[in-house]
């Protein structure tokens, strides 16, 4: 399946607490992604993949609304990859001035 992982905060206030990754596809449904063996909540392997336009396959459990991910990719032209990429090289511009503001104070 295609579509957009998000990983709320879900369960506030009970013991399973935490953040779930969450694909929604195209057409709005939903699915809760979990890895076999691993606890779903907060599994950090999704957690690079937030924002992000990706392509996962593995099994859907449609009783549940759980999918079991045996592989996730980022869909290539992905619009939050250019995103990411900008904020690094303004991090790293704003970084460089910082630097020649402090050479220039000393």
């Amino acid at each position: 399946i295609n579509g957009i992982l998000e990983c709320p905060l879900m369960d506030v206030g009970s013991k399973s607490e935490g953040k779930r990754a969450i694909l929604t596809d195209d057409l709005g449904n939903t699915y809760q992604l979990y890895r076999s063996g691993v606890y779903p909540v907060n599994d950090e392997d999704f957690y690079q993949f937030i924002g992000m336009k990706v392509i996962v396959t593995g099994i859907d459990e449609p009783r549940t609304g759980n999918f079991l991910v045996e592989s996730i990719t980022a869909e290539e032209n992905n619009t939050t990859d250019s995103n990411t990429e900008e904020t690094v090289a303004e991090e790293k511009e704003e970084t460089t001035d910082q630097e020649h503001t402090t050479e220039e104070n000393n």
